[in-house]
C-alpha cells in the first residue's frame, strides 16, 4: 500500500518584507446606465500547471484593469451575473441568486488561459482553462451591501483563490449603492486587533513579550476517502514590515482549517485561522518530497489600520 507523505516540521517562516494589496472596485450598468451590480474585492490567485518536466505553480491577484463585458443586472426573471474579465482570457464570473427578500452568491467560476506566458511561463499544455466551485458567500437582504473583510481561501484542484476586503450588492435598487452593511459570520466572530500597539509618547515604548512556541498541530488531505498528506507542525511567521521596521512574531492556530489537493507530483496545503491563510506548495523530484513554496495573506494592524497583507 501506498504510504502518504508525512511532515513533522516546528517551522518558524521568515519574510523579510510584505505587501499591502489594493482592492478592486467594479461597477455593472444596465442600458440607462445605473448602477445594478457593484463588487469590490481582493483576491489572491494559485494555480498549479504543468511546466517542462515538473509541476509549476503562479501566483496573481485580481487587476485593477477589468471589464464586465458578459455580466448581466437581472430582474424578478433572471438572475444577476457578475463577470470580471482581464488579461488573455481570464475572467473571474459570480452567480447570483434572489428571493424573498434576499440575495446570495451561488457558483464562483475561474476561467485562465494557460497560452499568457506572463502568468504562466514555460506551460507544457496550453488551452483555456475553468473550474467552478460554491462561492461560499451568506445570504444577504436585498438592499444591503453584503462585506467580509475575512480571509477565506477555496481550493478546487490546480487553482487556489484567497477572497478578503469583499463587498457585494446585487439587484441595486434605483442605481444608488445602499449604505447598509450585512456583515458575514466571520467578521462577526472575531475582532481585529492590533498584534502590537504602539503609543506616541516621548518615552520609550515597552517592547511586547514575545509569544510562547507555537503549538503543533495535526493536518490531514484526502483523495477521496484515501489519505495523501499528513502535517505535523508548529507555525511561526516572523514578519518584517518594510515601511516602519517593524517586526512581528505571529503563531499560527493549530487548529486552523486544513484543505488542499494532492496531485501525482505535488500537492498543495492551505491552513486557515481567523487571521490568517497559509499556502504550502509541495512537490516530488526523484522520489524525494519538497517543500517548494511558501505564500501567505495575512491580517495586520498597519499605522492604526486592519490591512490585509500578501506575503510570498
Amino acid at each position: 500500500m501506498h504510504r502518504p507523505p508525512v511532515l513533522h516540521v516546528a517551522a518558524l517562516l521568515l519574510f523579510t518584507g510584505f505587501s499591502l494589496t489594493e482592492a478592486v472596485e467594479i461597477k455593472v450598468h444596465d442600458n440607462n446606465n445605473k448602477t445594478c451590480i457593484y463588487a469590490i474585492l481582493s483576491v489572491n490567485f494559485t494555480v498549479v500547471y504543468e511546466g517542462n518536466g515538473t509541476m509549476e505553480n503562479t501566483t496573481f491577484t485580481l487587476p485593477n484593469s477589468l471589464s464586465s463585458n458578459g455580466s448581466v443586472c437581472g430582474d424578478n426573471k433572471s438572475a444577476p451575473l457578475l463577470k470580471m474579465n482581464f488579461g488573455p482570457g481570464h475572467s473571474l464570473s459570480l452567480n447570483f441568486s434572489h428571493s424573498a427578500g434576499i440575495f446570495r452568491g451561488d457558483v464562483l467560476t475561474f476561467t485562465y488561459n494557460t497560452s499568457d506566458t506572463n502568468l504562466f511561463p514555460g506551460a507544457k499544455n496550453t488551452s483555456v482553462k475553468q473550474v467552478a466551485v460554491d462561492s461560499l458567500m451568506e445570504a444577504a437582504p436585498l438592499n444591503t451591501v453584503y462585506t467580509c473583510r475575512s480571509a477565506k481561501a477555496i481550493a478546487s484542484k490546480e487553482v487556489i483563490m484567497v477572497f478578503y476586503d469583499v463587498g457585494l450588492q446585487a439587484l441595486v435598487e434605483n442605481g444608488t449603492i445602499s449604505k447598509n452593511e450585512s456583515i458575514c459570520k466571520a467578521d462577526m466572530s472575531t475582532t481585529m486587533s492590533p498584534l502590537t500597539t504602539w503609543t506616541a509618547s516621548t518615552m520609550t515604548p515597552t517592547k511586547p513579550p514575545p509569544p510562547p512556541i507555537p503549538s503543533v498541530g495535526n493536518y490531514t488531505l484526502k483523495n477521496g476517502s484515501e489519505t495523501c498528506l499528513l502535517a505535523n507542525m508548529g507555525l511561526q511567521l516572523n514578519l518584517t514590515y518594510v515601511e516602519d521596521n517593524q517586526t512581528r512574531l505571529i503563531n499560527i492556530d493549530s487548529n486552523s482549517t486544513a484543505s488542499g489537493y494532492c496531485g501525482d507530483q505535488d500537492a498543495t496545503l492551505v491552513l486557515e485561522d481567523m487571521k490568517t491563510t497559509i499556502i504550502f506548495h509541495f512537490i516530488v523530484e526523484q522520489s524525494k518530497f519538497f517543500l517548494k513554496e511558501v505564500k501567505a495573506n495575512i491580517s495586520l494592524v498597519v499605522n492604526g489600520s486592519s490591512k490585509y497583507c500578501r506575503l510570498q
